[in-house]
């Protein structure tokens, strides 16, 4: 049947599964290029952070933007110290104690870490908010010592919400047959 210069045949196909070929997942991709990106943030974000930090502990903190920020800092050079053990995790380089140590440890912090960090970016931000809505209200020292207090329970709540994943794995991964810590 023809409509308007268009074929509209169609072609009887039939699949058989004897036919198919198996895809097999190829993780040279993830052992080569993941670990090159990770070093190459690792370097940049080590220098970065390690300058920052210089930066903000030289100043007094005198805001709780200043108070945040610090924490801020101080958490992503945290997780940027554990990229190094993700880079040879991910190389496949270490052993099962090393990968034992990745999905107990360094993983965990580094989500930690990370979660940690957002949440002081949104209490930065609500600072910044408030700061623009009510600008000629001025920190005083009961602010601060919030402010500090607000960051020692942040860091607690977020170290108790982890510690399950650390403690609670119940499988060692064995050299060939575990390659994600979920599997754990």
């Amino acid at each position: 049947m023809e409509i308007a210069g268009v074929d509209t045949t169609t072609a009887n196909t039939t699949f058989t599964p004897g036919n198919a070929t198996l895809c097999s997942r190829d993780y040279k991709i993830t052992q080569v290029l993941f670990p090159l990106l990770y070093t190459v943030l690792f370097f940049a974000g080590l220098i970065t952070n390690s300058l920052a930090m210089r930066i903000f502990f030289q100043i007094r903190s005198k805001s709780n933007f200043i108070i945040f920020l610090k924490n801020t800092v101080i958490s992503d050079l945290l997780m940027i110290l554990t990229f190094p053990f993700k880079i040879i995790s991910d190389a496949e380089l270490g052993a099962g104690p090393l990968r034992i140590l990745v999905c107990q440890v360094t993983s965990v912090t580094f989500y930690f870490t990370m979660y940690i960090s957002i949440s002081f970016l949104g209490l930065i931000t609500i600072d910044r908010y408030l700061k623009t809505t009510r600008p000629f209200k001025t920190s005083n020292p009961s602010n601060l010592l919030g402010a500090k207090i607000l960051s020692v329970v942040i860091w607690a709540f977020m170290f108790f919400l982890s510690l399950p994943n650390m403690i609670l794995t119940n499988r060692r991964p064995d050299d060939k047959n575990i390659k994600k810590c979920s599997f754990l």
